[in-house]
């Protein structure tokens, strides 16, 4: 389904015809020019002196050519005549400009009208183009060459993809009806603008896969249900508490090696946790404080058990799905047993551990009590040895 058929249109406007967004993808080229230097000497001269070197050559710096999108640019991608939202005329309400090096886009002020705009895949460096275009539902920059994301309000707003950018800086955002943020493959280590306050109130999707986060970010989004974070570097889950209606988390790809922090997800069902540090079964213990959690995915940790999956059924037996397969009653069964087995073997050995120091303790008591021979008594008894050694003694001397 595509991005305009999840977008409702206002009341007062045309329901727009059906029309794939696709998301432009391109790989950033990572070639490096490589000039060749000879290292070697010129031999030197009859005089002994050497040659004088030629100076190295001066690197030409390209400055981008800026290319602004032009009225005839936008004439050939408008599509999708609609009545206005004033109902009085028609006009082109969907734009779509693609892969064409368009560095800027004020042009687009002229068009009011607009609600579905691609410029994706292009070189655009702000899109202060958009911030008079209030009739806006659905909006792609993604591929571009954006550093923040400012946009001023929009009423109607309801899908923005900004994915593949460089966008480091979020800033605040007023989008009542926003329902989809798509910031994938960006340069955010933060998001300060989304903490308190933030103007999403129906936002129910983020993406925020590939970016620079080492913590999970703190989110004032009361309606969010779906949470990417996949492919950063986080190490530390906090301040997710407050999202109380999260249904999705993906962690995948991360550095978690410890599960503190997932107090408060009452509503969550479904965490991906696939590709972290977790060595620790254990750690899954910390997981029973998110009560409606159904489906896990953990494949992809360091564990050395032989059969991790039932290492985490053991500690998770309300699971009933893992590693996106169905966990099945015999395999709780089997987690079930090998837990009460492990917690007989465990209360024995606590028993007889307990055992060992009271017999330990038994014995110091008896040897205290009997203690060692005193003195006095010792001395005595070799005094009698002598007498009677004297005793002996006389008859030899007669």
């Amino acid at each position: 389904m595509s991005d305009e058929e999840n977008a409702d249109v206002p009341p007062e406007e045309a329901t727009p015809e059906e029309s794939g967004d696709v998301e432009g993808e391109t790989e950033a080229d990572n070639g490096e020019s490589e000039n060749a230097v000879d290292s070697d000497q010129a031999p030197p001269e009859e005089n002994g002196s050497r040659p004088s070197s030629a100076p190295p050559p001066v690197e030409e710096v390209v400055v981008p050519v800026p290319v602004p999108l032009t009225a005839a640019d936008v004439a050939a991608g408008l599509s999708q005549l609609a009545r206005t939202s004033e109902g009085i005329s028609h006009a082109f309400v969907r734009l779509e400009i693609k892969s064409k090096d368009v560095t800027e886009i004020d042009v687009l002020e002229n068009y009011p009208h607009l609600r579905f705009v691609d410029i994706s895949s292009n070189k655009v460096e702000s899109i202060k183009g958009l911030n008079l275009l209030n009739n806006l539902i659905v909006v792609n920059v993604s591929n571009n060459a954006l550093a923040t994301l400012d946009l001023s309000r929009k009423a109607y707003l309801q899908i923005l993809n900004a994915s593949n950018n460089r966008i480091a800086e979020v800033g605040s955002l007023d989008l009542p009806l926003l329902r989809e943020l798509n910031l994938n493959n960006n340069q955010l280590a933060s998001l300060p603008s989304f903490a308190k306050g933030v103007a999403l109130p129906v936002l129910k999707s983020l993406e925020l896969r590939s970016n620079k986060f080492a913590e999970t970010p703190a989110l004032d989004l009361p309606s969010l249900k779906s949470l990417w974070l996949a492919e950063n570097a986080i190490k530390t889950a906090k301040d997710l508490g407050t999202l109380t209606g999260l249904e999705t988390l993906h962690l995948r790809g991360n550095q978690l090696a410890t599960l503190d922090g997932f107090d408060g997800l009452a509503s969550l069902t479904h965490l991906n946790l696939r590709d972290n540090q977790i060595t620790d079964f254990a750690e899954f213990e910390k997981l029973k404080v998110i009560p409606n959690l159904k489906s896990l995915v953990v494949t992809g940790n360091p564990f050395e058990a032989e059969n991790p999956r039932l290492e985490v059924l053991i500690r998770l037996p309300t699971l009933k799905k893992l590693d996106k397969e169905e966990v099945t009653e015999e395999e709780l069964a089997e987690a079930a047993q090998t837990k009460k087995e492990r917690e007989a073997l465990a209360a024995a050995e606590a028993a007889a551990k307990a055992a060992e120091e009271e017999a330990l303790k038994a014995e110091a008591a008896d040897e205290e009590e009997q203690g060692l021979p005193e003195e006095g008594e010792e001395g005595e008894g070799q005094g009698e040895e002598g007498e009677e050694g004297e005793v002996e003694a006389e008859p030899e001397a007669e």
